[in-house]
């Protein structure tokens, strides 16, 4: 719950910030698991960081090496080594001194239109590979199950209708759907498991925005 609440207040709050910076952005996720190499003061690391923005004023630089990932379209690639700087890394890693740990991790990025990207958030998760099931509120880098159906008029659509947060008009892209024909039968239901890749999200008029969300089925059985 405090991670989808997070999602929603990120949309909305930081409207402003983006709509002054960037115009239109992107939100998106990336999931990996990293063995942490080293945990330093701020002051002492000689490093060149990434800030987590979400996080307060940074007071640690973490060093990671990515292990793996859960998908290729992210930021995060496996073999690179990362350096974070945070405020809590308790918070960020899920432990108090994760130096020559390996963790699973979820990071929130914010990407304007010109390419500039920020790390909104980083945060431990339990695993890589769950699959929830969708409440209507989905959440960048998770994947679900649920119905989907097919009409004409509409195309593919899941049974239990997207929530979009307050000011925000939304539609679907599902990225991949021409893979998976058996899903193109008017009116019949499947179940399948998704991801949201991302959300690409337009400022309209005054407290007014539209959010695309990107889907990409991964099995349809």
């Amino acid at each position: 719950m405090r991670r989808r609440l997070g999602v929603i207040l990120l949309c909305v709050s930081l409207a402003p910030i983006a709509r002054a910076d960037c115009g239109s952005w992107t939100l998106s996720a990336s999931r990996f698991r990293a063995k942490v190499l080293a945990v330093k003061s701020l002051k002492s690391s000689g490093l060149t960081l990434l800030t987590v923005v979400e996080d307060g004023k940074p007071r640690y630089a973490v060093s990671a090496e990515v292990q793996s990932v859960q998908s290729d379209d992210t930021p995060v690639k496996a073999g690179e080594t990362w350096h974070f700087a945070v405020h809590s890394v308790t918070g960020s890693f899920g432990r108090r001194n994760p130096a020559g740990s390996t963790v699973n991790l979820e990071a929130d990025w914010l990407i304007c239109q010109d390419g500039v990207r920020r790390l909104m958030s980083l945060d431990p998760i339990p695993s890589l590979s769950e699959i929830e099931e969708f409440d209507g509120w989905p959440q960048v880098g998770h994947r679900y199950r649920t119905k989907v159906r097919w009409t004409s008029e509409s195309g593919l659509e899941t049974v239990r209708p997207l929530t979009p947060p307050h000011h925000h008009d939304s539609g679907v892209s599902w990225i991949n759907a021409d893979d998976y024909p058996q899903l193109r039968r008017e009116g019949t239901e499947r179940t399948i498991v998704f991801e949201l890749v991302s959300i690409d999200i337009s400022h309209l008029a005054e407290w007014h925005w539209l959010s695309i969300y990107h889907f990409k089925v991964l099995d349809a059985g």
